[in-house]
């Protein structure tokens, strides 16, 4: 997924396209780690997020929306200098469906989750 308007449903005239179906559209959410709701995630493991948010709220974390890494090590040009503009330094991210469960979350992440839909 990439940054922008987000997901895109298929056109109203389209059968497929129920009530229904509309609810679970509404249930993703890309969440930055910073919010405060969040915050206390960051630095610690995806795994321990993952299992938290099922087991005590029911929510399904499907993945990291990450920044390209900003670190350069050893004098090496990183991909984040590959991407620099003289505007600075680029926003670039990329999507980590799934990963591991030791993968450390930084501050800096956002969380893509599906919370469960309430029955009204």
């Amino acid at each position: 997924m990439a940054e922008g308007p987000g997901l895109v449903l298929p056109s109203a005239t389209t059968s497929a396209v129920q009530p229904k179906n509309l609810l679970y559209t509404q249930a993703l959410r890309l969440i930055d780690i910073s919010k405060r709701s969040l915050r206390h995630f960051a630095s610690s493991s995806y795994g321990q997020m993952f299992l938290t948010l099922l087991q005590e709220y029911g929510i399904l974390a499907l993945g990291l929306y990450r920044l390209f890494a900003e670190a350069q090590t050893d004098g090496a040009t990183s991909v984040q200098d590959d991407f620099a503009t003289s505007a600075g330094p680029s926003r670039l991210r990329f999507v980590a469906c799934n990963p591991p469960a030791d993968t450390v979350v930084l501050m800096t992440d956002q969380v893509y989750l599906l919370f469960p839909l309430s029955s009204t």
